[in-house]
C-alpha cells in the first residue's frame, strides 16, 4: 500500500507497452492506453466507495472511466458540485444517485449523465454492495484523487490482483 500520487493516477504507471502482431513489445503512442486484464487495477478508498480504475489514462486523454463498489449503507456523503461531466452504470445492485437535491434510485442497467458542475451525490442504502462503471472527466485533465482531495477526504492508493472477487 502507498499513499496516491500527486498527478494523474496514469503518470503513476509509465509502461505503455503493448505487444505488436509478432508477439514482440511496441511502444503505444500518448493518445491511446492499453490495460490487460492481468495487468492489475490501482483502487482508491473513501469511506464506504472504492474506486477501481480501469485505464491509466494517457497524458492526453480527458476520460477517466472506473469501476465503483459502494458499500451497504454507511455515511451519507453532502451532494458536492465541481468543472467536468460524470457518467454512471449500475452493473449490481441499487443506489440513491442526488442530483440537485433530486433523489434517483438507479437499479442494475440504469444510468445518469450530467455535468458535474450540478451538485450531486451517491449513496446505497440497501444491505448490498452496488457496483458501478464510471467515467468522468475532470478540468485540466485533474485526477479523481486530485477532485477528492479538494474535498479533504483521505485516499489510500493499492495495487490489487485482477482475481479480486467483490
Amino acid at each position: 500500500m502507498a499513499v496516491a500520487p500527486n498527478g494523474p493516477v496514469a503518470e503513476f504507471f509509465v509502461d505503455g507497452d503493448a505487444l505488436t502482431s509478432g508477439g514482440e513489445t511496441a511502444s503505444l503512442p500518448r493518445h491511446f492506453t492499453l490495460t490487460r486484464a492481468t495487468s492489475g487495477a490501482t483502487e482508491y478508498v473513501s469511506g464506504q466507495v472504492t474506486y477501481r480504475m480501469l485505464s491509466d489514462r494517457g497524458p492526453s486523454l480527458v476520460l477517466e472511466p472506473m469501476l465503483v463498489h459502494i458499500a451497504p449503507g454507511g455515511r451519507r456523503e453532502e451532494a458536492y458540485a465541481h468543472a467536468g461531466e460524470e457518467f454512471a452504470y449500475v452493473v449490481t445492485g441499487e443506489l440513491l444517485y442526488e442530483v440537485d437535491d433530486v433523489e434517483h434510485r438507479l437499479r442494475p442497467g440504469d444510468s445518469v449523465h450530467l455535468r458535474s458542475s450540478v451538485p450531486h451525490s451517491m449513496y446505497n442504502d440497501t444491505d448490498q454492495v452496488t457496483t458501478v462503471v464510471s467515467v468522468v472527466t475532470t478540468p485540466q485533465h485533474r485526477s479523481l484523487r486530485e477532485n477528492r482531495s479538494d474535498r479533504g477526504l483521505v485516499e489510500l492508493a493499492v495495487t490489487a490482483a485482477v482475481d479480486t472477487c467483490w
